[in-house]
């Protein structure tokens, strides 16, 4: 991989990032971002939109532009997965992100799938199954008892997500920033942010770790940024008879396909996975994503 960071006499800064060319079979998608902020004052803002190179999605390029601060300073995110960046916000600011990325992601069979002992937790994955902000699992361990209990596994985790997309209604604007899972299910209407909640919040009352994650997604109508989950779960043992295992995106609005979903940052709930933090006040001009498959010839 080969980085650049130029100045641009805007200013602003654009960061291009290569990584290795591939042939395969497997989806090809082309991401572009835009996101237009003005600024009351001068502010910290704290950016995830970078698709982040995995196993399972592979950069091939990737370019991000923004006018309107004098430098960017990027940090890793959570677990070492994707990339964050810093930078201080004033008057307008324009945000552009590019990327073309390969995604090869084979069909899950969940019933194959076991939920390991929490004796064999990997360090990276015991934070996830703890409440957090948005996701109160434990004020929803006795629904899930009652509702689930018979369940394990692969097995739970889809019942749980067809569950919710039988019960709930995909409605815009029915929630807010700061709604919370138990709200959510309460009221059994929100979007796709509303819908991840409840599921992790589900699965850590059932002692599955789940994480929020924030995704480009091929085929999501309208398009926008989306929000997921990832459960973690076993799909063998090691020689010492301990579980190992994966995490596996569940997508309960089932609004596009998993396949063709890009990552951007992973965390604990929506806290740690906006697409843009600002710690102070700004309001949105205009904002845009386009996720389109590309061609042979691109």
């Amino acid at each position: 991989m080969s980085d650049t960071q130029t100045q641009l006499s805007n200013p602003g800064v654009i960061r291009d990032a290569v990584t290795h060319n591939t042939e395969t079979d497997s989806i090809g998608i082309r991401i572009c971002a835009e996101l237009e902020y003005s600024f009351e004052s001068e502010s910290d803002v704290l950016l995830a939109v970078e698709a982040m190179p995995m196993y399972d999605q592979h950069l091939i390029k990737d370019k991000l532009l923004v006018n309107g601060t004098e430098s960017l300073h990027p940090l890793p995110q959570a677990d070492g997965v994707g990339q964050r960046t810093f930078f201080t916000g004033h008057d307008t600011v324009l945000v552009e992100y590019h990327a073309d990325l390969i995604i090869e992601r084979p069909e899950v069979d969940f019933s194959l799938l076991t939920a390991a002992p929490a004796g064999h937790f990997a360090n990276a994955v015991v934070n996830y199954v703890f409440p957090s902000r948005y996701c109160e699992s434990d004020k929803l361990y006795t629904f899930v008892q009652d509702q689930f209990s018979h369940l394990s596994g692969g097995v739970l985790v889809q019942a749980m997500a067809d569950w919710i997309f039988d019960n709930f209604t995909y409605e815009p604007g029915a929630s807010s920033g700061t709604t919370t899972a138990i709200e959510s299910f309460v009221t059994r209407r929100g979007v796709c942010r509303d819908y991840a909640h409840v599921l992790i919040a589900f699965c850590r009352a059932a002692m599955i770790p789940a994480r929020m994650v924030s995704a480009y997604a091929l085929h999501l109508e309208p398009q926008d940024f989306h929000a997921v989950v990832e459960v973690w779960l076993a799909n063998g043992v090691n020689e010492q008879g301990r579980a190992i295992g994966s995490w596996y995106l569940v997508d309960a609005t089932r609004l596009a396909p998993t396949s063709g979903m890009a990552r951007i940052a992973v965390g604990r709930d929506a806290t740690d996975i906006s697409f843009m933090t600002i710690f102070g006040q700004a309001s949105m001009i205009r904002q845009s994503v386009s996720v389109k498959e590309l061609n042979r010839e691109d």
